[in-house]
């Protein structure tokens, strides 16, 4: 696997991921990305970056920020849909169907039927597989997989890439390009257009990158409870500072920054569900459960990355 990886990172300057198949524009993209994150550096032990620098959130990310609070207020039982199904006809306007869902396959729904889908409740947990990732900087592709493994999206919608679910398919130009750049990196927004383009046959949908800012840990919480209300799982990326708290038995002498899988939550969203690909390590469980409060505030907004939902 070392040496494996050794020779990827010494081709980063021209790579060619998967060049067998993969259109010249792919390979385009590929040589545009910037100097690979090394394994060991950066946080890069399972295959994921540090932002040291957040960018602005998009307007898409805002909004959605907004349209998550007020559909776990109705779920938790503090508003009436009224205010709800304003937001979400709104958003829809700018940016498309919220993805209610029905089932496991996405089914969107109007601004009405979905405001009707935040069914009050404390409580929800989806079926969700854990799989450890295939390679030790392989995070990413896992976490990836998980969620379409869940939606039973088995083939990628994407017009020109439209392989077969696998982490490979994922760790490929042009979805994360985790092969190409040593990591699944947060700082260059891969995970939500990667998600939307195998989901929906385009880079801008339902994912949305979402870096924290001034807001509470609530925001994550809420997030939660929408993403999982609405059967569609998400992708916190974490950081752990080396000699500080750590999560799930990783390693405490290491700074990580990862990704992981968002399945459910408990107590109104004070408690979230999460899997963790990372098994590789004897100490890590697959599924884990954490305050969401002090995980937002811990493991994400303190030191950046931020939840792709």
């Amino acid at each position: 696997m070392t040496s494996r990886r050794t020779q990827l990172l010494s081709l980063a300057a021209a790579v060619t991921v998967l060049a067998a198949g993969v259109p010249a524009s792919a390979q385009a993209v590929a040589q545009a990305d910037p100097v690979p994150v090394p394994y060991g550096q950066n946080g890069n032990w399972t295959g994921a970056d540090i932002v040291t620098e957040r960018a602005p959130n998009s307007a898409q990310a805002i909004a959605k920020s907004k349209l998550a609070a007020e559909y776990a207020a109705v779920v938790r039982g503090k508003r009436d849909r009224t205010k709800l199904a304003q937001i979400a006809a709104d958003y829809a306007a700018k940016y498309g169907g919220m993805a209610a869902v029905t089932g496991q396959q996405g089914t969107a729904k109007s601004a009405a039927g979905f405001a009707e889908s935040a069914v009050p409740a404390t409580q929800k947990v989806l079926q969700l597989a854990q799989y450890e990732q295939e390679k030790n900087y392989w995070c990413g592709p896992a976490a990836a997989y998980m969620i379409m493994k869940y939606l039973g999206i088995t083939t990628s919608r994407y017009a020109g890439y439209q392989w077969g679910l696998s982490q490979n398919s994922f760790a490929s130009v042009p979805y994360l390009k985790t092969e190409q750049n040593g990591a699944t990196r947060f700082a260059l927004n891969v995970m939500a257009p990667a998600l939307n383009r195998w989901r929906e046959n385009k880079a801008a949908g339902f994912y949305v990158q979402y870096s924290p800012s001034a807001l509470p840990a609530s925001t994550f919480g809420d997030a939660m409870v929408y993403s999982v209300n609405i059967g569609m799982p998400n992708a916190p990326a974490t950081v752990e500072m080396a000699g500080a708290a750590h999560y799930n038995g990783h390693p405490q002498n290491q700074t990580i920054g990862h990704w992981i899988t968002g399945f459910g939550y408990a107590y109104s969203g004070d408690l979230g569900y999460f899997a963790d690909p990372a098994t590789f390590w004897s100490s890590v469980s697959p599924k884990f459960t954490y305050t969401t409060a002090n995980f937002w505030n811990i493991f994400i907004a303190r030191h950046g990355n931020g939840l792709v939902y």
